[in-house]
């Protein structure tokens, strides 16, 4: 495969760029962050990876990488750059977050569904979270970005049922990355969250490739909260409300994104 993977200087898109490349597949590289795509690339075999500097809220930045993935061949486009906020909302930066999340991910996938309906076995990944199948206190503007991207990737699967295009949505629960801040991580850490490393993800997503898995939550209780929360969410109101202390006394100052 040859694949555009957003967000490649983060944890997640730099696990999924070493998984991928272990299994020989080329690799386009976007990010903004150049020092950590550099360290990144040095360790990928050279003729499988190039990178690409982009902002993808910038209009211009994102032609050019569509320029650059439409001449690298991609035949997968994989959607993982996004940002969070963890505080409360009424110090949240709503347009920051739906831009980055919302906007500029379809955007982009709206520029090169022409590049990928060419190919013979095309696919899109949707990187999600499991906020975006439960609203969580703290997050609400993560969380209905999230919402979002299920939605898009849902109802682009169906738009796109007569092509060959495949869409996975994967949904990561809590992961260890560095846009967690301290005070994040002190949070799961009260709550007894359950956190994977970026490389468990990455696998999971291989692993939804292979088995042509197009929805995924990872994690079991996840997925039975993501199904509770559908069927009787008044349930996970109860629920939520008793930790709520615990979730505020974390808020303190909003982060920055």
């Amino acid at each position: 495969m040859r694949v555009l993977i957003t967000g490649a200087s983060g944890g997640i898109g730099a696990a999924l760029a070493r998984a991928l490349a272990a299994e020989g597949h080329f690799l386009l590289l976007q990010g903004r962050d150049e020092e950590r795509l550099r360290a990144l690339q040095f360790t990928l075999p050279e003729s499988q990876c190039q990178i690409a500097l982009a902002d993808l809220t910038v209009e211009e930045d994102r032609q050019r990488l569509c320029n650059t993935a439409i001449a690298f061949g991609i035949d997968v486009l994989c959607n993982n750059a996004g940002i969070n906020q963890f505080g409360a909302f009424t110090s949240t930066d709503v347009a920051r977050i739906v831009e980055v999340n919302v906007t500029a991910t379809m955007q982009l996938t709206q520029e090169l569904l022409p590049q990928l309906l060419q190919q013979s076995r095309p696919r899109l990944i949707i990187i999600g979270s499991a906020f975006g199948a439960i609203g969580f206190p703290g997050y609400t503007a993560y969380c209905a970005s999230k919402f979002a991207l299920r939605g898009f990737a849902e109802s682009l699967s169906r738009e796109c049922a007569d092509s060959p295009l495949r869409v996975y949505y994967l949904s990561p629960r809590a992961t260890a990355t560095t846009m967690n801040s301290s005070r994040v991580n002190a949070l799961n850490e009260s709550l007894g969250t359950a956190t994977d490393t970026p490389e468990v993800v990455a696998e999971r997503v291989l692993q939804a490739l292979a088995g042509d898995v197009r929805r995924r939550q990872i994690g079991a209780v996840e997925a039975f909260q993501s199904t509770l929360n559908a069927i009787a969410p008044s349930i996970v109101d109860r629920a939520l409300r008793g930790k709520l202390n615990t979730i505020k006394k974390h808020f303190k100052e909003i982060e920055n994104v």
